[in-house]
């Protein structure tokens, strides 16, 4: 990012993006220290998104296809110098191949 903040509402942006993962491929954003894994999965009985804490600075995130519809999540997912850290995400399938994420962390000032 550049020398100017991004805001999305009030809140600025920390990191956004999107990729291209396989099927069998995950997306990991590193911030501050902080690993976010975000991958998918096909599984009749996993919620439509799960948080996983894999250690002290690594959590997992994953996005059911399972069920279908839209596939867009807003919700908090750490805490970074002392403010709340939030993740939008879309997941778009678009072959049997690939999906694409989009994401979005951000913090309110």
């Amino acid at each position: 990012m550049g020398n100017f903040p991004t805001y999305v509402g009030n809140s600025i942006v920390v990191e956004s993006g999107v990729v291209i993962v396989g099927l069998d491929e995950w997306l990991t954003v590193d911030i501050r220290g902080l690993k976010f894994s975000i991958a998918t999965a096909n599984d009749t009985k996993l919620a439509a998104i799960t948080t996983q804490t894999l250690s002290r600075d690594q959590v997992k995130i994953t996005i059911n296809v399972w069920q279908g519809g839209d596939l867009t999540f807003k919700f908090k997912v750490g805490t970074i110098m002392d403010r709340d850290l939030d993740l939008a995400v879309n997941l778009d399938i678009r072959s049997s191949n690939h999906r694409i994420i989009t994401y979005t962390f951000s913090q309110k000032p």
